[in-house]
């Protein structure tokens, strides 16, 4: 064993000029290891009882293994690295299932094409039965300044969360299909008939860029629950970043927290980037008669939930606001400037935080209610929101009412502007949690509040009641029927404010 180590060098110096090659250690308990030669700095023994065999890597790194267990070294040629189908790609499910693959790592089923589409169901045979599919695309390479993925589905009799999933990976293993998946999306809304298709629509992460991935739709079954998923027209192109961040731009009112918009309001959305993602920061609809906003937007998610910087104070006025509906940073005599989308609620970045300095975003708050009253219901609201226990995404609408009847007054600003003073000031708020969605609303009087009225519970409402008294649509881009139950009732235990 050793004269045959001891060869091992002067094989390691012919081959180590090819940075393709790889040592292919083969050990007497059939287990097999590889090393790239590029990333080898050097091989030696280390004089030991037995001996060991060391491998010295370019950074540092240093691996030993007993020469007694070794059976046999070899180095061997890479193979070449193959590439993806280039973007843009499209498959559209219509008759065959195509050059996607079927993996059923647990219990039985398998997609198939059923109604011109990749179908997906536990129900067969009259009986729920347990499973979980994956339906793995071919390799694709996503070469471009940044990538979309669209496709068209139907969810119907969903009974459980996270089981239907949009995966990606670039180290997809035949014999190990379920690993080394992340998770794309799990944001699929139950339908109410087989006629309607919703669309699904999202930028692939940055890191993704210019590699190559697979695809997998992940269905997920019981033998007590089981739901049925068509996907179908599912696509792949490249967008550059401005279009991109125009298109986002361009649909932010299509969100499900953005309030059905009126024809006298100015819409604008704030975005950040955020690791290469566009990531909208909130939304409002500008009054401009009033200087006010109408409400403002936003949601908690994965990435908006996150607590990595600390307040900014970066008073400004927002400058996608026309010069003439901006009204300065100054204080307002007599209020503060309270925050509609708070400072605390975007600590993400401190770009997203600097954004929630702009006046668009504040409101003249008496000091006893934006430190009473209004900062109990947003800190309620935001210990939900950073929770990814409670919600997959919490969506937000806030703000005051500055119609007419509706204002305590006018604060003044330079140049002979005023700004309104809202009487009532509301908060709509909507859990989703895999395919499950609970609202609540809150509504309140702009006043001090004594010790004895200072409990949420006094202030909650259904969405519903909340509509009748702001006049605003929340939540409208919800399907009907899941809008209609979910504005209908609340749960004070579900929410915590009993």
């Amino acid at each position: 064993m050793k004269r045959f180590l001891g060869t091992i060098f002067a094989l390691f110096v012919l081959v180590a000029a090819d940075a393709q090659d790889i040592m292919r250690i083969e050990f007497k308990n059939k287990e097999v290891t590889e090393y790239y030669l590029e990333d080898i700095k050097d091989l030696w023994f280390r004089n030991s009882v037995p001996e060991n065999l060391c491998i010295d890597f370019k950074d540092d790194d240093l691996v030993e293994f007993c020469v007694d267990d070794i059976d046999n070294i070899t180095f061997t040629e890479a193979a070449p690295e193959v590439e993806g189908l280039p973007l843009p790609y499209t498959k559209s499910f219509a008759s065959t299932l195509g050059d996607w693959k079927n993996y059923t790592t647990s219990g039985t089923g398998e997609w198939y094409i059923n109604y011109n589409s990749a179908y997906a169901t536990g129900y067969v045979g009259g009986q729920n039965k347990a499973g979980v599919f994956y339906l793995v695309s071919p390799l694709i390479n996503l070469k471009g300044e940044a990538v979309q993925v669209t496709y068209n589905y139907i969810l119907r009799y969903n009974r459980g969360n996270q089981n239907q999933q949009l995966l990606i990976n670039e180290n997809f293993d035949e014999k190990n299909p379920s690993v080394g998946w992340e998770l794309l999306t799990q944001n699929h809304i139950e339908g109410s008939d087989w006629n309607t298709w919703a669309q699904q629509q999202f930028t692939i992460p940055n890191k993704y860029i210019n590699k190559n991935v697979r695809f997998a739709l992940r269905f997920e079954c019981t033998s007590s629950a089981s739901a049925t998923w068509e996907v179908k027209d599912f696509s792949v192109k490249a967008v550059t970043e401005e279009s991109l961040k125009t298109t986002l731009k361009a649909d932010a009112h299509k969100r499900i927290e953005v309030p059905a918009l009126t024809s006298n309001g100015l819409f604008v959305s704030n975005w950040t980037v955020e690791d290469g993602d566009s990531i909208m920061t909130y939304c409002y609809e500008f009054n401009k008669s009033q200087l006010h906003s109408n409400w403002v937007a936003y949601r908690f998610d994965r990435v908006t939930r996150q607590r990595n910087v600390s307040r900014t104070d970066a008073w400004a006025d927002d400058p996608s606001l026309p010069s003439q509906y901006r009204i300065g940073t100054g204080t307002f005599s007599g209020y503060d400037r309270g925050h509609i989308c708070p400072s605390a609620d975007r600590l993400y970045s401190s770009d997203a935080n600097k954004k929630t300095f702009y006046m668009s975003n504040m409101s003249p708050q008496l000091n006893s209610f934006n430190t009473g009253i209004w900062e109990t219901m947003e800190s309620a609201v935001r210990t939900k929101g950073q929770s990814a226990t409670f919600a997959d995404t919490l969506y937000v609408v806030k703000g005051g009412l500055v119609s007419s009847g509706q204002m305590l007054g006018y604060v003044n600003r330079t140049g002979g502007k005023r700004v309104a003073v809202p009487k009532y000031y509301f908060c709509a708020a909507l859990q989703k949690k895999g395919n499950t969605y609970n609202a609540i609303g809150f509504f309140f009087e702009h006043r001090s509040y004594a010790t004895n009225e200072k409990k949420l519970s006094l202030y909650t409402m259904s969405i519903d009641e909340l509509e009748e008294k702001t006049g605003i649509d929340f939540f409208h881009n919800l399907p009907d029927d899941i809008e209609t139950q979910v504005e209908k009732s609340y749960s004070a235990t579900l929410w915590g404010v009993e």
